[in-house]
């Protein structure tokens, strides 16, 4: 299982863009091999990237586990809890009914 993560423009996820932030917003799109997920902080009508990750791996319960794990490190550095939880849904339209 690969774990791929990066901090967008050197950010720490604890600091100003936390303690100014309106609202924290987690991110989550998961695939079938990846898991991808994102903390996100908005503040006076700007948008910052505070953490971003992609989690590979063939077994979705690998994914979530991994998932877990990285979630929670990234919470105990949070001065609060994200106040929106988003989930990208793909789908096959209004005509689609069957798979």
């Amino acid at each position: 299982m690969a774990v791929a993560a990066r901090a967008i423009a050197g950010q720490a996820i604890a600091g100003p863009a936390i303690a100014s932030a309106d609202t924290l917003a987690l991110a989550l799109n998961s695939g079938s091999s990846t898991l991808k997920f994102g903390l996100f902080a908005r503040a006076k009508g700007d948008t910052r990237v505070l953490h971003a990750q992609t989690i590979s791996g063939s077994e979705s319960s690998q994914r979530l586990a991994q998932l877990d794990e990285q979630l929670h490190a990234q919470w105990t550095k949070l001065e609060h809890q994200p106040e929106l939880i988003l989930h990208r849904v793909v789908h096959g339209g209004p005509t689609l009914r069957e798979h």
